[in-house]
């Protein structure tokens, strides 16, 4: 019999809009869930459970003095550990900020709440959010929901790994070079870049760098119907390789961005999408920083395999991860729907229809983890409780 954290994010919304399921009997099962996983893959790495009890009595109140509510009312809703939320422990993965607890929400964090998420817990994820696999000296790696020794991508890895065995029915991210689409491959689940400038970024540090996006992540395309609501912060990253560009080398980089994103819009001219894998290998040991070969032949930089991200971001294109059954090692494989800028409500339509027409196929069908497998009552949970 199913519980209520294994039903959808769309179900669970009807239900409690319907009075037919209660905000807190949901929080309640996905702690369960948490408490029973989490040790094995290390997905939540901080989490305030009187407050997201708190919370769901104060949203189950609302449902039942019969007040308008948001889109997410009563949904429990993962951030992934690049964003501040407030009063939870919030660390970017990085020892610098190993006790830091911010004072105030971002405003991603902000627009959840009046929507009527539960924010409840942070998901794990690279320090800085630089590169393909999630872990850190804070927190230590996330596993696989399929095999515990290989990795979930990154940087959103720590969301992608909590929807895949139903800690929360929703979860954020973040995509620059493929970090909301990659992990969503590689654990069976959904990842949404939606196109620059459809989020507002009040914070951003640089105007000149459009590239980083937040963005939605759930179990089906039809849960990411809505990035404006699901986040309003973009993140500008600075990787250290930038800092030995010269002035001319950025200016022909530039020049370079600019005639592929010609060539991409003239693509567009003539086809509604693009469609690809979302990654170029299977998931691969977390042990193991990133991927350093394909085919024989060396990756000249710690990105390069993620290629068929990146690019598309480059050319400032919106893209929806979604699964595609599993690949010949048995593991969870993903492709890709790319548009041009502008077309989001295309791609999700277009990504929705097509999970929907291969799920009937159990070669193309949504691989699910067996959470249950990895329940381990001894086992400790290894999210820690807010500080300060």
């Amino acid at each position: 019999m199913s519980e209520p954290a294994d039903l959808s994010a769309i179900e669970a919304r009807r239900l409690i809009g319907a009075k037919k399921l209660s905000p807190v009997e949901l929080i309640e099962s996905c702690l369960a869930h948490i408490a029973a996983t989490n040790g094995k893959i290390n997905s939540v790495v901080a989490i305030d459970e009187p407050l997201a009890r708190l919370c769901a009595e104060s949203l189950e109140a609302a449902v039942a003095k019969d007040e308008p509510l948001g889109i997410l009312h009563g949904l429990p809703v993962g951030v992934k550990d690049l964003e501040p939320v407030r009063g939870m422990r919030s660390t970017w993965g990085s020892l610098l900020f190993a006790e830091h607890i911010p004072n105030a929400d971002t405003p991603m964090v902000t627009n959840l709440r009046a929507a009527g998420a539960n924010i409840f817990c942070k998901t794990n994820v690279p320090e800085f959010g630089a590169g393909g696999n999630t872990r850190n000296r804070v927190y230590g790696p996330t596993s696989n929901p399929f095999n515990l020794e290989l990795t979930v991508g990154g940087s959103s890895g720590g969301s992608a790994a909590a929807l895949a065995v139903n800690q929360m029915p929703l979860a954020t991210g973040s995509d620059y070079a493929g970090s909301l689409r990659t992990p969503s491959a590689y654990c069976g689940t959904v990842g949404f870049r939606p196109s620059v400038g459809t989020v507002p970024a009040p914070d951003r540090a640089s105007g000149l760098v459009p590239w980083s996006v937040l963005g939605p992540m759930g179990r089906s395309s039809g849960e990411a119907q809505d990035p404006p609501r699901f986040a309003r912060l973009q993140r500008y990253r600075r990787y250290r390789a930038g800092l030995r560009l010269t002035m001319e080398e950025v200016g022909r980089a530039y020049v370079e961005q600019h005639k592929l994103m010609k060539r991409v819009i003239s693509f567009f001219e003539h086809f509604d999408v693009l469609i690809t894998p979302t990654a170029s290998v299977s998931p691969f040991p977390h042990a193991q920083l990133f991927v350093e070969e394909i085919d024989g032949e060396k990756m000249p930089t710690y990105t390069r395999w993620l290629a068929l991200a990146y690019m598309p971001t480059m050319a400032l294109c919106c893209s929806c991860a979604i699964p595609c059954g599993r690949d010949h090692k048995g593991l969870p494989f993903g492709i890709q729907l790319i548009g041009s800028r502008g077309s989001d409500l295309k791609v999700l339509s277009m990504a929705l229809a097509l999970e929907e027409a291969m799920a009937s196929d159990a070669e193309t069908a949504r691989p699910v983890s067996d959470w249950k497998a990895l329940a381990d009552d001894n086992a400790p949970v290894r999210a820690t409780a807010n500080k300060g």
